[in-house]
C-alpha cells in the first residue's frame, strides 16, 4: 500500500474536481461543456445523498465552488497546453456564465 500521496481533506472537494473534468472533457471531445450533464448530476446527487447529513445545500454549494475552481485551473492549463488552446475562450466563458448564474456567495452560518 503506498499512501505517499494520501491526505484528509474537504471529500466535496474530490468530486468537484471530478466534476469538473467531466465538463472540461465533453467540451474537448464533444464539443459541448453539457454533454454529460446527466451523469455529472447523478455523482453529485448520489454523492450528496450518502455525506450530506442535513447539509444537502451546504455541500451542493461546496461542491458547485470546487468545480469551478478545477475549471478556472483548465483555463490555466489549456494555455500551456497547446492542443488545449482552442478551448481557453470556451473556458472563460463557461466559468463566467457560471460565476454568474449560481449563487456563489457563501451560505450563512447557522
Amino acid at each position: 500500500m503506498d499512501l505517499d500521496r494520501c491526505c484528509q481533506g474537504d471529500p466535496a472537494l474530490d468530486i468537484g474536481n471530478f466534476i469538473a473534468h467531466i465538463t472540461e472533457q465533453s467540451l474537448r471531445q464533444l464539443a459541448d461543456p453539457a454533454a454529460m450533464v446527466a451523469q455529472e448530476a447523478a455523482l453529485r446527487a448520489a454523492f450528496i445523498e450518502t455525506r450530506a447529513g442535513g447539509q444537502a445545500d451546504r455541500l451542493r454549494w461546496t461542491i458547485e465552488l470546487y468545480t469551478v475552481l478545477t475549471l478556472v485551473r483548465h483555463i490555466h492549463i489549456s494555455t500551456r497546453i497547446a492542443a488545449r488552446r482552442p478551448y481557453t475562450e470556451a473556458l472563460l466563458m463557461l466559468c463566467a456564465t457560471r460565476l454568474q448564474s449560481q449563487s456563489l456567495e457563501p451560505l450563512r452560518l447557522r
